[in-house]
This record gives structure tokens, sequence and C-alpha cells, in this order.
């Protein structure tokens, strides 16, 4: 079973349980989302399901050949389909999501007088 198998599977039990389960569900589902988020995808596999940027690793190309073998991290576009904006410089092999940047709950933060 894959994880957006076992998201909805959980998004779709979640209506029968009591609240102390339904929120354990939620968590695990947040749990399910964040590994899913940080993990890299190998082109290969699968691309992008939305426009947008997103950190790539990639080899330095021209005129398609590749200049380096040695992979590098860097951010680039996603246009949709098949394209990402720095094709022409850029193999892209691999990508992930940008992760959220943190964020401390206002109840965690202590007012001092």
């Amino acid at each position: 079973m894959d994880k957006e198998l076992a998201i909805e599977c959980i998004k779709t039990q979640r209506q029968f349980v009591d609240d102390t389960t339904r929120e354990a569900f939620d968590m695990a589902i947040r749990l399910l989302e964040e590994e899913s988020e940080s993990q890299w995808i190998p082109v290969s596999e699968r691309l992008p399901s939305e426009k947008g940027q997103y950190f790539v690793t990639y080899r330095l190309v021209l005129y398609g050949d590749v200049l380096d073998s040695e992979d590098k991290v860097g951010f680039d576009t996603f246009r949709g389909k098949t394209s990402w904006a720095k094709k022409e410089h850029h193999r892209v092999i691999a990508w992930r999501s940008i992760p959220k940047p943190y964020h401390k709950d206002f109840e965690d933060i202590e007012l001092h007088s």
C-alpha cells in the first residue's frame, strides 16, 4: 500500500470513530503527508502534479550533453506537463516539495514583561 492510499483510507474511516481516535487519525495523516513531502522523487517515477517551485537534484547540461556528472541541488520551476524552467542548462533527475517554514505555535511563546 502506498502512502496516498493509506491517507485516503484513514480519511474515509475517521468519520466513524470517537474524538480521541479522530485526533490520532489526523496526526497520522499529517505525519504521512510530511514524510511524503520530505523525500526525493525521481523524475523517472513521476513529475509534480502542480506547477510551482521545487527543490531539484540536477546535472549541468550544454546542448543536451551532460557537462558534469556530479549531482547538484537547487530550485527550479515546474511549468506543467514535462517542462522545467531551466531545462536548457539543467537536467532535473529528482525533485521534492519545498518545506514549509518553521512556525512556533502562539501558545508556546512565553511573554516577558
